[in-house]
């Protein structure tokens, strides 16, 4: 039994267009449009000291 031209037409124009939909969301979810991961922390209150080291750098660290 052969399908109608016109129904076989329409029936690979929706395959492409899921196909085509599908690659669409898997490049938007994991390519480089994916969403950025945010970590958020709560806000504390501390004393911060400066320290020299190494090469004569300065980096803030927790006393």
């Amino acid at each position: 039994m052969k399908l109608p031209t016109v129904s076989s037409k329409w029936l690979f124009a929706l395959m492409g267009l899921l196909l085509l939909g599908g690659l669409g969301f898997v490049v938007a979810r994991s390519g480089p449009l994916a969403p950025i991961r945010v970590t958020v922390a709560k806000v504390e209150q501390g004393t911060v000291v400066p320290a020299l080291f190494g090469i004569g750098t300065v980096e803030a660290r927790r006393g």
